[in-house]
């Protein structure tokens, strides 16, 4: 089985595909077109289309390998499989696992070094996409990457409704973070995963806390929607949707906390309820753990292990060394704060030794800044009692800390972690701004204008 990735006609097919999408997209859509956001997304699909073809031919003449073009040729041998085994139903095919895969495609391919289930998924979604796309991998690499720009966008006009006086921060944070349009252009995990958990958070903000019209089946297509994205999410990257569960569980009740008009019963009832969230999260992870050995947390730990001893004695490339890990769940947590460190803030401007790492070095300083100056400027003896008071800021700094850590700790690789990380910028970023504008009541750029006359 052989598979071209790229033909003459391709990058016709290309400009074809993006005209047809924007059109279909801004019908879909015009509906989040208020004041000038139209402006906004015509600039972000521009550069979403502009990112997957760079991200085409990065992987084909730069690194000249990578999950990407496996993820494709897989889904190339998956669609043929329709066509030449006969015995197999249209139900068979399409919901088929990834052992009887295996099993069938072994007998023409080596797929021993092929991937895990959690991969599969985007096998699959890759070979449905090339029945509509003529076998392209620049086509389907451009329909996930217009994915994600769904996800992102509805992210944006999500979390607007909350906070309208944050248009340019929330645009900032989740249309046009640099590595956030690149890497989550390419077709692999982390585009479907960041396009998920961007649609998440809008259904979230439209099921509890957007007013205005709110019937009950717009709910249900909501709540429907919000399902079907955390099995996709789930599918792919469980870690992920670990992450996001306590933060949402948390913002959610603090939305009801403050509805109730006694101040002593609203204070007492808090502790009493997150203790209840933090055990029930605790309970469901070590039964979810004892059904999922690839979860398990012996296996996390020796995973780790694994990782770190083989990159202690490794001289080159984008490595980064957390030091020395102890192998128990006490030794990882110990590790917390240089993983998370790693992922917000790394690489630094002197560890960059490629164009590719200069530029998250770059994106990394800008978000080091940002954190400091606000931090200063609000005070870092406040910054705790700030942050528990509220629901958004617990989400969204919850879900940074863990992520953080699980792929800080997991990548030990700047070339992989430039791509883990990026579901947790939008929402780190977004909790800096909205916790300097709870704050000072002003927009964060205001004052950042302000200073610089």
């Amino acid at each position: 089985m052989s598979v071209e990735y790229i033909r003459w006609y391709d990058y016709l097919l290309f400009v074809i595909y993006a005209f047809i999408l924007y059109a279909v997209l801004v019908r879909l859509l015009r509906k989040t077109f208020l004041f000038d956001f139209k402006k906004y997304f015509n600039y972000f699909f521009f550069l979403k289309v502009i990112a997957a073809f760079m991200y085409v031919h990065v992987y084909l003449y730069y690194y000249g390998y990578g999950d990407t073009l496996r993820f494709f040729r897989f889904g190339q041998y998956y669609k043929d499989m329709l066509f030449q085994i006969s015995n197999l139903s249209f139900f068979e095919w399409l919901f088929m696992s990834n052992d009887t895969f295996k099993n069938i495609i072994s007998f023409q391919i080596d797929y021993s070094y092929g991937f895990t289930d959690t991969s599969f998924l985007i096998n699959k979604v890759s070979g449905y996409l090339s029945f509509f796309t003529f076998n392209s991998f620049l086509i389907n690499t451009l329909c996930f990457s217009i994915f994600s720009l769904v996800g992102l966008w509805y992210m944006f006009i999500g979390l607007y409704g909350i906070f309208p006086k944050l248009k340019l921060e929330i645009a900032l944070s989740t249309l046009f973070i640099p590595s956030v349009v690149f890497w989550g252009s390419g077709l692999m995990k982390d585009t479907i995963c960041i396009g998920a958990l961007g649609i998440m958070i809008y259904n979230i903000c439209n099921i509890f806390f957007l007013k205005g019209e709110r019937s009950f089946w717009k709910i249900i297509i909501h709540f429907v929607s919000f399902l079907i994205c955390s099995y996709v999410v789930s599918s792919i990257k469980i870690y992920q949707l670990l992450a996001f569960i306590p933060g949402v569980t948390i913002w959610i009740f603090y939305s009801y906390r403050d509805k109730i008009k006694s101040n002593f019963i609203r204070k007492s009832v808090t502790p009493f309820v997150i203790a209840i969230i933090v055990l029930g999260i605790f309970i469901g992870l070590q039964v979810f753990t004892e059904n999922l050995d690839k979860y398990a947390v012996e296996n996390v730990v020796e995973t780790a292990l694994n990782l770190n001893a083989a990159l202690v004695n490794k001289d080159a490339g984008s490595s980064y060394d957390l030091g020395p890990i102890e192998p128990s769940l006490f030794g990882l947590i110990k590790k917390a704060p240089a993983a998370i460190n790693v992922s917000l803030f790394r690489p630094y401007i002197w560890e960059v030794n490629n164009p590719v790492m200069l530029l998250s070095g770059i994106e990394s300083l800008i978000i080091l800044l940002i954190t400091l100056n606000i931090f200063f400027k609000v005070g870092f003896l406040k910054i705790p009692k700030r942050v528990l008071g509220s629901g958004m800021l617990i989400f969204c700094f919850t879900f940074s800390i863990i992520f953080g850590f699980a792929v800080g700790l997991s990548s030990q690789n700047f070339g992989s972690l430039v791509r883990y990380k990026i579901p947790l910028l939008p929402l780190y970023l977004i909790g800096l701004f909205v916790f300097y504008n709870m704050e000072f009541n002003q927009s964060y750029f205001k004052h950042f204008k302000k200073n610089s006359k």
